[in-house]
């Protein structure tokens, strides 16, 4: 039987699979190479496991009861004592929409059923391996580089480049069993990372940029509010329909920066209402422009708040995706165009982001 070499006998694994002589065989086969093993029947029993015990590395099924495994995956990586423990994935198909969506959101391998001890067992060997190499690299050039080491969060960099590497070996291992749709879809998903990641490094890059722009003159232009925002929403692929009151302004500021400033309020409105347009409402008029949106975070108003670099609201209880970066941008850029930003959750437990235009006159 295959066994681990120059295993300490002290790495904790938790398998998390609903088919139960499955499970116990797995179980057997890691307690034999000396690994410890505790079970889950599915992604439910999992979290509540996991709130209580450490554990090295997760291996689970996908397709599971009460909560499968992409769901179980996505928990993991938004929470903050979790989100760097290493995933592998048991799938009955290497080529289906479920690994592919599991690998972009940051899974770092998968084997397909039925599970080969010789696989298994370099899988795991391989993937406790890449993860450490992989948070000692994040730690030692991408954060000293940024000079923010204690600001930074790993996932936002790993998550993506997980993905990439992930979707990259499902076109190793499987490429000749792919359709050409399918194909196709892991491109996708490929690019998808890809867009995280550069979306990630522009905003450390303007943030270094914002403490020399004072010494560099802005250019401002007349815009109109109406067509700013209609040109903002058609840039995101999105429509107008959440858009509820449309009263044209001409307002006086630098075109990239509004429309960064308006991409930035309507992307934070999508990710905390889970990209439900029935949830998201937009202002125009009297010289400002509000993003409201349903949230479930806070259960009470809370009147006010100033974004701060790497801090975002809600996040000492909710490890969300982005750097906390967004919406400071937003409010320094504002302030660069003589206008000013609010953020606050009102009456309604809605969530608004105002901008409000100094510069401007009714059209």
């Amino acid at each position: 039987m295959e066994t681990i070499d120059n295993n300490p006998g002290n790495i904790s694994i938790l398998l998390v699979e609903d088919e139960i002589d499955l499970q116990s065989n797995l179980r057997e086969i890691l307690e034999i190479n000396n690994f410890k093993v505790a079970v889950a029947d599915d992604g439910r029993e999992a979290l509540k496991m996991l709130r209580f015990e450490k554990f090295d590395l997760i291996i689970s099924d996908i397709m599971m009861p009460n909560m499968d495994g992409i769901e179980l995956l996505n928990q993991v990586r938004l929470t903050k004592k979790w989100f760097q423990i290493p995933f592998i994935f048991l799938t009955s198909k290497a080529g289906n929409s479920s690994v592919r969506e599991g690998m972009d959101s940051g899974a770092d391998d998968y084997l397909s059923k039925p599970v080969r001890i010789k696989e298994l067992i370099g899988s795991i060997n391989a993937t406790l391996e890449k993860s450490l190499k992989r948070n000692e690299f994040y730690k030692s050039q991408v954060l000293q580089e940024s000079k923010w080491n204690e600001s930074i969060k790993l996932h936002e960099i790993g998550t993506p480049i997980s993905g990439l590497l992930g979707l990259v070996e499902i076109l190793e291992k499987s490429w000749e069993e792919l359709s050409h749709n399918e194909i196709k879809e892991i491109i996708k998903h490929a690019k998808s990372s890809l867009l995280k990641l550069k979306n990630t490094f522009l905003k450390m890059q303007i943030f270094q940029e914002l403490k020399e722009i004072e010494n560099i003159p802005i250019i401002q232009e007349d815009l109109s509010s109406c067509e700013t925002i209609n040109a903002t929403l058609q840039k995101m692929n999105l429509p107008t329909t959440f858009v509820l009151n449309m009263e044209d302004f001409i307002f006086r500021f630098n075109k990239e920066h509004i429309r960064f400033i308006l991409e930035e309020f309507i992307d934070n409105a999508l990710k905390f209402s889970n990209y439900n347009f029935d949830d998201i409402q937009v202002w125009v008029g009297n010289g400002s422009i509000r993003v409201k949106n349903k949230q479930k975070i806070f259960m009470e108003p809370y009147l006010k708040f100033t974004p701060l670099p790497f801090q975002q609201l809600g996040r000492e209880h909710f490890e969300q995706q982005g750097l906390g970066l967004g919406l400071y941008l937003a409010s320094q850029y504002a302030e660069i165009n003589q206008s000013e930003t609010k953020f606050y959750i009102d009456e309604n437990l809605q969530f608004n982001a105002i901008l409000t235009c100094n510069n401007y006159q009714s059209n």
